[in-house]
């Protein structure tokens, strides 16, 4: 699982505009009782830093003690631990990656140069992060295993991303985009099975990869018309066939994929004008979520619930936001900037 198109374009440009719980919880909680745990990743801002949270069922934890900004993208379950990844500037300015096991953070990077991570992933005692280095010739992508990075070759391409990683068995998927020039490195999406790539259409940005039996799932978004992009259309594909995601003349954007038995859901945003508001199809089918600026970034799903994680803008503010069933829980009380990035649904 997971996604993020520079963390969903840098939480669309900030929304255009010591692991200590917190004393209290600003937000609603959808059910003080719930049969399944929901967990959801993000960050909220203070005066001049982003704090990553972890909230589960509602009530949040800090993983980071808000003295550099923190930037969690990812939240995976296995039995009592809870495994969250993401990347953290340093004083130098550097970001990097880290993720956490049970809110005791396990640098991945020494922040000499960039470094990020987003998406992570665990396969019987093994923790994946995929996500990427950026050094002076460009971006390389790269997922670490239980602390030790595996560089992802491509003999053709210069430059790569991931963004996405699941777990199969023994086989280890990675999904990311690949260019031949600096700032092209969208250029095609791929996806690594093992370290062999397997590169997909031009101009194609893959957000998210989920793999089921012998089936492999991609989502994210078509780009058309490059320079500029003048027309950007939500894909998912299915063991490589493309199925395009589309509502009338608007851009839609794909961010993440999800399979539930034959049923596969996109979460997602489209534009209005300069505007997103959050969406999420299932087997194609649109599903409006928001009638004011948002984003769908993570999709999960458990039983017939549907839940979506990202944002609401209130007056300017991002709130974090997940729907259950198409209706809103809000995570932070909108006095500081916030968003959601990532939502995992565990048995109790």
């Amino acid at each position: 699982m997971k996604k993020n198109y520079y963390l969903i374009m840098f939480l669309y440009v900030l929304l255009l505009f010591s692991c200590q719980k917190e004393v209290k919880n600003s937000g609603p909680i959808a059910n003080p009782n719930p049969q399944v745990n929901v967990y959801v990743v993000g960050q909220e801002d203070n005066s001049a830093h982003s704090v990553a949270k972890l909230w589960k069922n509602g009530k949040p934890v800090s993983l980071s003690d808000g003295s550099h900004s923190v930037y969690p993208t990812s939240v995976t379950v296995q039995g009592n631990d809870v495994y969250v990844c993401g990347f953290e500037s340093n004083d130098a300015g550097n970001a990097g990656a880290t993720y956490w096991k049970n809110c005791i953070p396990v640098k991945l990077s020494p922040g000499i140069i960039n470094t990020m991570a987003y998406s992570l992933a665990v396969g019987g005692n093994d923790v994946y992060v995929a996500g990427f280095a950026i050094t002076a010739d460009g971006p390389h992508a790269m997922y670490w295993k239980n602390g030790n990075p595996v560089y992802l070759s491509n003999s053709t391409y210069a430059y790569s991303t991931t963004y996405s990683i699941a777990v199969s068995g023994n086989d280890v998927y990675v999904a990311g985009s690949v260019g031949t020039a600096r700032g092209d490195d969208d250029g095609h999406g791929v996806y690594w099975k093992n370290g062999d790539p397997v590169i997909l259409a031009e101009d194609f940005t893959p957000a998210s990869i989920s793999i089921l039996g012998n089936d492999t799932y991609l989502a994210g978004t078509i780009n058309y018309g490059w320079p500029p992009y003048v027309n950007r259309i939500a894909a998912v594909w299915k063991n490589g066939e493309l199925q395009n995601l589309k509502d009338s003349s608007l851009d839609t954007f794909g961010n993440d994929v999800t399979v539930s038995g034959s049923d596969v859901y996109v979460a997602g945003h489209e534009l209005k004008g300069a505007l997103p508001y959050a969406i999420y199809w299932k087997n194609g089918s649109l599903v409006k979520l928001s009638a004011i600026m948002s984003q769908g970034i993570s999709i999960a799903v458990s039983g017939n619930d549907v839940y979506v994680a990202g944002y609401v803008n209130n007056g300017g503010t991002g709130v974090a936001t997940y729907w259950k069933n198409g209706n809103p829980v809000y995570l932070t009380d909108g006095v500081n900037n916030a968003s959601a990035s990532d939502i995992f649904i565990a048995s109790q």
